[in-house]
C-alpha cells in the first residue's frame, strides 16, 4: 500500500487506537467534508509552495516568485477560513462523538457539541508544521485558533 491518506485510513480502521474515522453517520459525513476541504483546499497549495520554494531549490532552478506570491495570496485566504472554523469549534470536523461519557469542548462560549479530533485535524497538522515551521508562511500570530491546532 502507498500514499499516505490511504494508508492513514486504513490505520484507523484497525481499532487498536483513537477512533480518527468516526462511524457514525453523520459524524462520518462531517469528517468526510474537513478531509475533503483539507485535501483539496489546502494541500495542493502547500504542494506548489513547496516545489516553487524547496524543490527548485534543489534542483538548482530559478524560483518563481510571481507564482509564489499568488500561491501566498491563496494559502492565507485558506488559513483565514481554517481560522473562522476553529474559532467556532476545537477541531474541524467539529461534534464528531456522540459519547455520554465523554467530557464537552469548553468554548468561550461555554459547553459545546461532544469533539474529536480526526484524521483530517492531524493531515492538517503535519502539513502546518511545514507551512509555519519550516516555510515560515502563514502568519500564525494573526490566527490565533489555527496556531491552537496546528502547535498542540
Amino acid at each position: 500500500m502507498f500514499e499516505s491518506r490511504a494508508i492513514g485510513r486504513y490505520l484507523a480502521t484497525l481499532g487498536s487506537g483513537p477512533e480518527l474515522i468516526p462511524t457514525d453517520p453523520k459524524a462520518r459525513a462531517k469528517f468526510e467534508q474537513a478531509a475533503s476541504i483539507e485535501y483539496a483546499q489546502f494541500s495542493p497549495i502547500l504542494g506548489d509552495l513547496i516545489v516553487e520554494k524547496i524543490v527548485k531549490q534543489a534542483r538548482g532552478q530559478a524560483r518563481d516568485e510571481g507564482r509564489i506570491k499568488e500561491l501566498i495570496a491563496q494559502l492565507e485566504a485558506k488559513l483565514d477560513v481554517f481560522d473562522t472554523i476553529l474559532s467556532r469549534q476545537k477541531y474541524l470536523a467539529g461534534a464528531v462523538s456522540y459519547s455520554p461519557t465523554e467530557v464537552p469542548y469548553i468554548d468561550a462560549d461555554g459547553p459545546s457539541a461532544l469533539q474529536r479530533i480526526t484524521l483530517a485535524d492531524l493531515y492538517m497538522i503535519s502539513s502546518g508544521e511545514l507551512v509555519f515551521d519550516h516555510l515560515g508562511l502563514g502568519k500564525l500570530e494573526n490566527r490565533s485558533h489555527v496556531q491552537r491546532q496546528v502547535m498542540s
